[in-house]
C-alpha cells in the first residue's frame, strides 16, 4: 500500500516537471500557490475599495436627504408665517429652486465619487493582470528542466 502510495506521488513529480525534451514549461506547485494567494489578496482589495465606495456613497446620500428635510422643513415653517399667498409661495418658489440646485450638485458629487472608486478598482485589476501576465510570460521563456 505504501509502495503505491509512493509510486503515485512519483507519478505526480513527473508530471509536475514538464517535459523536458518539448520545451515546455514545468509547473511549480509552490509559484502556483503564490499566484493563487495573490489573486486572493488582489480581490480582497478590490473588494474593500468596493465596500469604502459603497459606504461613502450613502455618507453622500444620507447627507444629501438630511439637508433636504431640514431645508424642507424650514420652507414649511416660513411659509406658515407668511404674511399673503405671494410671500407663500415665494417660500415655496425658493426652496423647490434652492433644492434643484443642491441636487444637481449632490448629482455630480456622486458621480465623482464613483467614477473615482471604479477607477481604482480598475487600476487593481489591470495591474494585477500586468503583473501576472509578466510573470506568466517569463516563465515561458525559461523553462526549468
Amino acid at each position: 500500500m505504501a509502495q503505491a502510495a509512493g509510486k503515485a506521488a512519483n507519478g505526480k513529480q513527473k508530471a509536475a516537471q514538464g517535459f523536458p525534451n518539448t520545451g515546455m514549461p514545468s509547473f511549480d506547485f509552490e509559484e502556483g500557490l503564490s499566484a493563487y494567494r495573490k489573486n486572493m489578496e488582489v480581490l480582497a482589495s478590490m473588494g474593500k475599495t468596493s465596500m469604502d465606495l459603497y459606504q461613502n456613497l450613502a455618507k453622500l446620500q444620507m447627507g444629501f436627504f438630511q439637508q433636504m428635510m431640514a431645508d424642507a422643513n424650514q420652507s414649511f415653517k416660513n411659509s406658515l408665517n407668511a404674511k399673503n399667498v405671494s410671500e407663500c409661495l415665494a417660500h415655496g418658489k425658493s426652496f423647490t429652486q434652492g433644492g434643484a440646485a443642491k441636487a444637481a450638485a449632490h448629482a455630480k458629487n456622486l458621480s465623482q465619487e464613483m467614477s473615482a472608486g471604479s477607477t481604482k478598482i480598475v487600476e487593481l485589476a489591470k495591474n494585477h493582470t500586468k503583473d501576472q501576465t509578466q510573470r506568466f510570460r517569463e516563465k515561458l521563456k525559461k523553462p526549468k528542466h
